[in-house]
Order: structure tokens, then C-alpha cells, then sequence
């Protein structure tokens, strides 16, 4: 049993360390239980029947881990679009309460900085959110007998997210263990007038060396039960008249605040300005970095393995940023970074300011703003590099395109050339005619953006090009049904727009609808439209039409 009595709690790293190295549930939960930071240890799934009387396969669940966390290891809110937090490691364990059946044990970490998140954080602390569901989707049922029961065994399951649940379908899906050292960052006001009076106390003189008049730690919160956190009193006593008593204090200028008067301002090595102040400890700026290294590395360096590992993680932290509306994420994620892998900031913003750099050269970006960046160009920039050896003059594939106009279409923003011809490309590969010719090698025209106008002749060349729309033959069709010529370009961008509402329609949906039912046929249509433009099924708009219906949609 390692020794866990640090009463300031571990850090993030140590808790990984713990929980990646130990194969004893019970010191793993200890240690998840003493964490500083917003940690819980949940069982994602396990090996059997839930109470829907469904079950996914377990090997195909690991398999599926593995690919989730180099998506970053998103965790939701209820399968909803707000991503709340990410899995920090996960492991395959038996449960204990069954007779050896193996479930997927997570470490995940939940966000500050929100109210929501916040309120997201309390509720698990507190028990209402009890435990984790899996959110995906899977290609085909098999009925079989367990436990003398018939179970809908998911076969083909693909991962996406892992929720935070009030009430999991998987029974055995529980919370573990849950930090009890992690608080909101809001302090109440009697943590506040006690901060304040121990600092007064020290300003007029009257706290003493060694400790403050007091034996300890413990001499001091056992005299200040008084206190509504006598812990906290204590601590910042000792922050304050510990260590060299006559040392600097760094004290960092928040922007528009103005120094004393006679102060020196100084700039620190990450341009944030500051000025000194004798008579206490200094306070650590906000990128000290002072964490412990792993085992085996030293603060100032990462070992190849964790190199990689650590530029994946921050590939996949500044696309979700991106995508959740920030403008320029690198601060936050080399902090959060640096803390997870143990190592000092300093390490850590090369990597992240290369990656930046990269990724401002090779996105699609504009000579003013850096706010063009779109999510996904970070995963480009990893990708690029396999392909050419290092070499940061790469080139997007088609795969990266499809998933980068898919998120285009569903937000409704305009393609680029180079999006629309690869989705226009996908589309014809669900073409009923299987002897359809080739068309010419010549480079195809864009449809004018929003706000431009084509001209005749463009309009022309573009009506006779030879695309397909998926599921509109026009030979043999019964009056009224799919009619449209699928060879009209005209006809195309009415589909794909189509697809957009529908994509749209379904988000929104998915988002809103919370009993299974009915959240599993939205999936369902969902999935079914995405397929129409990989082409991988072959449906017609009438038939996807009459699904919404079904649902209630337009």
C-alpha cells in the first residue's frame, strides 16, 4: 500500500501514477478521494445484461477505449453536446461485485471555470449523478439468452463519448470514488474573513515564528475550531511567515490595475508584469509549474514516448477548444497539460506554440484574425507529420475534409471549393448506376458563396456535369416519386442542403429527447443521413423524409 497522507491532497499526476500502477481498487479509490483536482473513478460498463436488457460486448468496449482516447476522452453531460470534462486513464478490471466480470474502470476529470460546470461538479461530489453510460452506436443486434433472460447483445459498437448519468442503464456502471479534497473555486465569505484576520494578525505583528506561536499544523487547527475552515486559516498562515521571512513577494498585476505607488514594475518570462513587495514568501505566478516529475523524468524534460503522447493530448485540447468557441486556448492547455504530465510549463509551450504555428500556416485562416482556425486542423497537423516524416508543409486528406465540411453543413456554414468537391465525391459513390462514366479529369467550379453571383455560361458548364444524387433514378420511377434529374448540379445543392437541415434538425433533436425510445430512433435517422454522404447506404431522401415524419420533424 503506498502512502497517501499528504494533507493538501495529491496531485493529478500522482493520481494517475497511482491508479495507471495498482490493481487494488480500494487504493485506487483512496487515492481518487484525496486528489486536488475535480477527479472521479467510474465503471463506464461492465460485462453485463443492464436493466434495458441490452449488453456491449466487452472486448469490443476495450477496443473502443483505446480509440476514444485518442479522440481525447470526451465526457458529457447527460449524452448531451456539452462536453463537461475528459478521461484522464482508464483499465480493465474485474468488477467487484460480480463474479469476475471485467468492466472498463475510468479516471475522468471534470472542468472548472463555469457555473455549469460547477453545478455539474457538486452533483457527483454529492451522489445525485451516480455513475457513467457509454453513448455511441452500433451497426447490428444479436438476441441471445443470459441469465436466463433474452439480451440484445450491440455488436459493431462505436464509441463517441462517455456520459455523466443520474441513473446509468448498466447497473454496475457506478461512480467509485469521487475527490473530497476538490472544492469550487468560489470561497465562501467566512473562508474569506478568516484569510483576512490571519493576515491582519501577521501585519500588526502579532503571529509569531516558528508557526505562528503555534507547536504545528495540527497545534493550530486543533486552537481554531472557532474557524469555519480552520484548515484554511492555518494554511494561509503558513504561506505567509514559513520558510525566509524576509524574501520577495511577486505580486502579478491583473490588466488595467495599477501598482503602489513607487513600485517597480518587472516583466516575468511569459510577459505577464508584476512588482515586489518585501517580508513574506513569495507568491508562485501562475506558470511556477512547481509539480512533482513522474518517476524517472526530471521537471525540465519528457522522454520521447511521453512527447508524443503529450502533443497528441494537445492536438486534440486545442481542436476542442476551437470548437467550443475560444479564440487562442494555448495558455490553458499547456497549463492542464504540464500539470497532467508532471512536468514545468516552460517544457510544455514549445509544443503547444509549434503545433500553434503549424496549424496557423496550414489552416484555413485569414491575414487578420486567428479566430478563422477551424477544429480539426490540429489533428491535420499530427496527421501531415506521419505522412511527410516531419515535415510541416503538409496537405489535409479527404477524411479530414469530409469530417471538417460534415461540421460545416451541420452548423450551416458555407463549403469551401475543395469541402464541397469531396462531399460531392462521396455522394456519387452511392450512385444506382454502377456503369456510370467517368467524368472529365478537368477541375470542377464551386457554386458561388452566399452573396455572389454565377455566371450563365459557369451555370451551363455546371448543368450538364454528371452527378448522382443518392437514391433518385429516374428511369422506371413512379409518377411523384424521386423525379429529379440526379445528373443536375442544381439538384445536388438542393440535396445537400437538405442534408444540412437534416443533420441540423437531428442535433437539435438528439439534444432535447431523453427517454431511450425515442432517443435511440433519432440515433437511428441520424446515423442513416450521415451514412447518404459516406456511402455506405443506399436510401432515398422520400424514405428519410418519411422517418422524420415519423418523428415529428418537418
Amino acid at each position: 500500500m503506498r502512502k497517501q497522507e499528504n494533507k493538501n491532497g495529491l496531485e493529478t499526476w500522482e493520481v494517475i501514477k497511482i491508479f495507471r500502477e495498482s490493481n487494488d481498487l480500494e487504493e485506487i479509490k483512496k487515492a481518487v478521494e484525496n486528489a486536488k483536482d475535480r477527479l472521479y473513478a467510474t465503471f463506464s460498463t461492465v460485462d453485463v445484461r443492464d436493466k434495458e436488457g441490452e449488453k456491449i460486448p466487452i472486448e469490443e468496449a476495450i477496443e473502443q477505449q483505446k480509440a476514444q482516447m485518442e479522440r481525447g476522452g470526451v465526457v458529457t453531460d447527460m449524452h448531451s453536446n456539452d462536453i463537461v470534462g475528459r478521461t484522464l486513464a482508464w483499465k480493465v478490471m474485474p468488477h467487484p461485485a460480480t463474479n469476475g466480470r471485467l468492466g472498463i474502470l475510468q479516471l475522468n476529470k471534470i472542468y472548472s471555470g463555469t457555473d455549469y460546470l460547477d453545478q455539474v461538479w457538486k452533483e457527483i461530489q454529492e451522489g445525485k449523478r451516480t455513475g457513467s453510460s457509454l453513448g455511441g452506436r452500433n451497426k447490428d443486434v444479436e438476441i441471445v439468452v443470459e441469465d436466463g433472460l433474452p439480451t440484445r447483445v450491440l455488436r459493431g459498437f462505436e464509441h463517441y463519448e462517455t456520459a455523466t448519468v443520474y441513473s446509468p442503464a448498466n447497473q454496475l456502471a457506478l461512480n467509485q470514488a469521487v475527490s473530497a479534497v476538490a472544492k469550487s473555486t468560489k470561497a465562501t465569505p467566512s473562508q474569506i474573513d478568516d484569510a483576512i484576520q490571519a493576515l491582519q494578525l501577521l501585519k500588526k505583528g502579532l503571529v509569531q515564528k516558528p508557526f505562528a506561536g503555534y507547536k504545528d499544523f495540527d497545534d493550530c487547527v486543533r486552537q481554531n475550531q472557532d474557524k469555519d475552515n480552520p484548515q484554511a486559516y492555518c494554511a494561509t498562515i503558513m504561506r505567509n511567515v514559513e520558510g525566509k521571512s524576509m524574501e520577495k513577494a511577486r505580486h502579478y498585476l491583473k490588466p488595467g490595475e495599477e501598482p503602489p505607488k513607487g513600485a517597480k514594475v518587472q516583466e516575468g518570462p511569459h510577459g505577464g508584469k508584476y512588482y515586489e513587495t518585501e517580508g513574506v514568501n513569495p507568491e508562485p505566478s501562475p506558470d511556477s509549474g512547481e509539480n512533482p516529475p513522474k518517476e524517472g523524468e526530471s521537471s525540465g524534460s519528457l522522454s520521447e514516448q511521453d512527447r508524443k503522447e503529450l502533443e497528441s493530448d494537445a492536438a486534440h485540447m486545442l481542436d476542442q477548444a476551437l470548437e467550443a468557441g475560444a479564440n487562442d486556448p494555448r495558455e490553458s492547455v499547456t497549463q492542464e497539460l504540464a500539470q497532467q504530465y508532471g512536468v514545468k510549463p516552460e517544457v510544455v509551450k514549445p509544443i503547444i506554440d509549434e503545433l500553434w504555428k503549424i496549424g496557423m500556416e496550414e489552416g484555413e485562416k485569414s491575414e487578420k484574425s486567428k479566430s478563422s482556425l477551424k477544429p480539426g486542423v490540429f489533428k491535420a497537423v499530427l496527421e501531415g507529420r506521419k505522412t511527410n516524416k516531419g515535415e510541416s508543409n503538409m496537405k489535409t486528406d479527404k477524411g479530414d475534409i469530409s469530417d471538417v465540411a460534415m461540421q460545416k453543413m451541420a452548423s450551416g456554414e458555407p463549403l469551401t471549393k475543395e469541402e464541397y468537391l469531396t462531399v460531392k465525391a462521396l455522394l456519387k459513390k452511392v450512385a444506382p448506376d454502377d456503369d456510370l462514366e467517368e467524368e472529365d479529369q478537368q477541375e470542377e467550379e464551386l457554386p458561388p458563396a452566399a452573396g455572389e453571383e454565377e455566371d450563365e455560361e459557369d451555370e451551363t458548364e455546371k448543368s450538364a456535369e454528371n452527378v448522382p444524387v443518392p437514391g433518385n433514378t429516374t428511369a422506371g420511377q413512379p409518377e411523384g416519386e424521386d423525379t429529379k434529374d440526379p445528373n443536375d448540379l442544381d439538384v445536388l445543392k438542393g440535396e445537400i442542403r437538405k442534408l444540412t437541415k437534416t443533420v441540423k434538425k437531428m442535433m437539435e433533436l438528439k439534444k432535447v429527447t431523453t427517454d431511450r425510445p425515442n432517443y435511440n430512433k433519432v440515433q437511428k435517422y441520424s446515423n442513416l443521413a450521415l451514412d447518404m454522404v459516406y456511402g455506405k447506404v443506399k436510401k432515398s431522401w422520400s424514405e428519410l423524409d418519411g422517418i422524420m415524419k415519423e418523428l415529428g420533424g418537418e
